[in-house]
């Protein structure tokens, strides 16, 4: 289980300098989200800049997060473009259900590129069990991209991904979280996700895909009604430091690592 780290911890950074960042963490692999790589606005002109950057930084992409998919499925073979021109092996993204996820077999068969269905509380696939959906007439190319810390976050148990789709997964998100009910990010280990749990798991199911470290330092989700009684997300953030950022990347790395990751 390949380790990477996800470009979005640098949000509010261009590309040159996240991936720097990322590269002094000791990283040799990323998410790359598309925060740093947009699909609606770069031309492939552009994009080869971004590839240029990598490998100028050292940094192999093993899968890439577009953000807001949902709200531009249409536009998803320009995404799954960018992911290949890229080098991505994934494409890691939110849908609505497995059926719209079916709708893109053709895409991934195309152009050899693996989908993995991820989960934010409390949107559509907020539950480990709503991942069993993937155990049907669902290619192989298509699976999951638990983030556990988004589990824990909502009151769900990370592990029970293991009993419902263990064949399934393709992409683990590794964060770990202070408590249910809202995301709070904590050092690894220290929080309720169940961390070392789930790296066992990994560990004894001789897992072969790829390990996101996802340590969002600072940026607190609170999970408050809106008017109409729904979760909506209050953001907060707490500026860091460069120095502080890297290390708090640095020893979720070596967490990682410890726990059976490998680079």
């Amino acid at each position: 289980m390949k380790l990477a780290c996800m470009t979005n911890v640098f949000r509010h950074d261009p590309p040159e300098a996240a991936f720097a960042k990322i590269a002094a963490a000791g990283f040799k692999h990323i998410e790359l989200a598309s925060l740093h790589c947009d699909y609606n606005t770069l031309t492939n002109a552009l994009i080869d800049n971004i590839v240029h950057a990598l490998n100028k930084a050292g940094l192999d992409v093993l899968s890439y997060y577009p953000y807001g998919a949902r709200e531009h499925w249409t536009r998803m073979p320009r995404m799954f473009e960018v992911a290949r021109r890229v080098g991505a092996r994934t494409v890691v993204l939110g849908c609505a259900h497995v059926g719209v996820a079916k709708q893109l077999e053709p895409l991934c068969n195309k152009l050899e590129i693996d989908l993995a269905i991820e989960n934010h509380w409390p949107e559509p696939f907020g539950r480990p069990s709503d991942f069993h959906s993937l155990n049907g007439s669902v290619s192989a190319r298509i699976g999951a991209a638990p983030d556990v810390g988004w589990f824990a976050a909502g009151g769900q148990d990370p592990l029970e991904i293991f009993r419902v789709a263990p064949d399934r997964i393709k992409v683990v998100h590794l964060k770990d979280v202070a408590a249910a009910g809202e995301h709070r990010p904590v050092n690894f280990g220290a929080g309720v996700a169940q961390l070392e749990r789930v790296m066992r798991e990994l560990v004894a199911r001789k897992f072969r895909g790829t390990i996101t470290v996802e340590r969002e330092a600072g940026r607190v989700i609170r999970f408050v009604p809106d008017a109409d009684g729904k979760v909506a997300y209050d953001i907060t953030e707490e500026p860091l430091t460069d120095a502080e950022a890297i290390r708090l990347l640095r020893q979720a790395r070596k967490w990682a690592l410890a726990h059976g990751a490998v680079e």
